[in-house]
């Protein structure tokens, strides 16, 4: 039942239950409206400023939208729209680049995923909110089976939230073309939603699309190709997000206590929520030392340049340099960056050495497209996936100048036979 509804610039009117309600008016709910969805990207952007908490609405509107076209009953809609809504909860400063922060005090890889599902459960105020809902909105997002629910509906539920043909990514990309004002994203969505169904006869069920979506499924894979490739993996959104990484990282043992951001430590959460982009760029700007040097750069777009820009795939001729590039990991890119700074007589965070990978087959492989009744893969016949193949980029960004510039090149002509 509609308790209120908000108006949103993509879908008009969303109608909210009043348990929805409360979730949004939570604190750990609204700290959302203090993440902006794309981190640095205004480094590029101007007008990329909005924010986890309208992507979270918006992608609750559509888990509604597909459970309802799929059927679902009311104890799925309501489950499955909160898990929705509920998905991002658990990012911290700046989206996605402090997942690296929060995992080098850790020692292990933790995504917002695993705090999301936390916040559900631990948080005082939202576990109390959602009584008995918290652990089955937990499940949904953790692709667990829900308590009471069979396996079948568990699985379906999760693949709306996060699959790969999911609402969250339906609603970022349209959402981040609507606000940077490109056109990469745009694709039907009411075409798309019209013919999502699932499969049938397999012992499982997924979220598919029949052959009659076949364009608009065609228009998706090609907007999120172009929002990675012109938006995303744009090279001065690169910089700028390494940067703001390298500024916290940085700032983890005087503005950062390690020991409050221990997963599983009695104050984590309390201490996590505390954190958002303002409240944690302003800590460090008010700091002396390397953070605070770089984040007020960042305050400047006073960024690092490119200075060396490759297409591993066209441009290094021979294979065992080409794989020695593929095989760079994070701590080999350090590494490069150091000796090239150490040449220089420049400070190690003055050189970044960074791999782009644009995505093409990684998730649209799995989309299935029933056909005759039976589910295909995607990729099995679409002329646009079997004629793209995934983009590798390999940068090194530093000052600009010509002395930075030779030196690179001197360098990348040594180790990977570049001219």
């Amino acid at each position: 039942m509609t308790y209120k509804s908000v108006h949103d610039p993509l879908y008009g009117f969303i109608d909210l239950s009043e348990l929805e309600i409360r979730v949004i008016d939570s604190a750990v709910f609204r700290r959302l409206h203090r993440i902006k969805q794309l981190a640095q990207a205004n480094a590029v952007y101007p007008s990329a400023s909005h924010a986890r908490f309208e992507h979270s609405l918006g992608v609750c509107h559509l888990a509604g939208r597909m459970a309802k076209h799929l059927e679902f009953d009311d104890k799925m809609i309501r489950a499955v729209r909160l898990a929705a809504l509920l998905h991002d909860v658990g990012h911290g400063p700046f989206s996605h680049i402090f997942e690296p922060v929060l995992s080098s005090i850790n020692h292990q890889e933790i995504g917002h995923e695993e705090i999301s599902q936390m916040m559900i459960t631990k948080d005082p105020e939202l576990s109390g909110i959602l009584g008995e809902l918290a652990p089955q909105v937990a499940s949904v997002l953790a692709h667990k089976p829900v308590p009471g629910w069979t396996l079948q509906e568990s699985m379906l539920a999760a693949d709306v939230i996060s699959g790969p043909l999911d609402v969250d990514r339906m609603d970022y990309l349209r959402r981040d073309s609507y606000h940077l004002g490109v056109d990469y994203g745009h694709f039907d969505l009411d075409q798309l939603l019209h013919t999502i169904t699932t499969t049938k006869d397999t012992g499982e069920r997924w979220v598919a699309v029949n052959i009659k979506g076949w364009g608009a499924i065609e228009q998706y894979r090609l907007g999120r190709y172009l929002m990675h490739a012109q938006v995303y993996q744009h090279h001065t959104i690169v910089i700028a997000n390494r940067m703001c990484i390298d500024s916290m990282l940085r700032a983890v043992g005087s503005v950062i206590d390690p020991d409050e951001l221990l997963v599983g430590s009695p104050n984590f959460l309390e201490n996590y929520t505390k954190l958002d982009d303002q409240s944690l760029s302003d800590r460090i700007l008010s700091s002396n030392g390397v953070a605070a040097k770089i984040m007020g750069r960042l305050r400047r777009r006073d960024l690092l340049k490119r200075v060396c820009e490759i297409y591993p795939g066209s441009d290094i001729p021979d294979p065992k340099a080409r794989l020695k590039m593929a095989k760079m990991n994070h701590a080999t890119q350090q590494k490069v960056a150091s000796e090239i700074a150490h040449t220089l007589h420049l400070a190690e965070h003055d050189i970044v050495v960074h791999t782009s990978h644009i995505p093409v087959h990684h998730i649209e492989d799995q989309i299935l497209v029933i056909r005759d009744g039976v589910p295909r893969h995607l990729n099995d016949s679409s002329p646009i996936i079997s004629s793209h193949s995934p983009i590798d980029k390999f940068y090194i960004f530093g000052p600009d100048n010509k002395r930075v510039r030779d030196t690179v090149r001197d360098y990348m002509c040594s180790e990977f036979g570049i001219l």
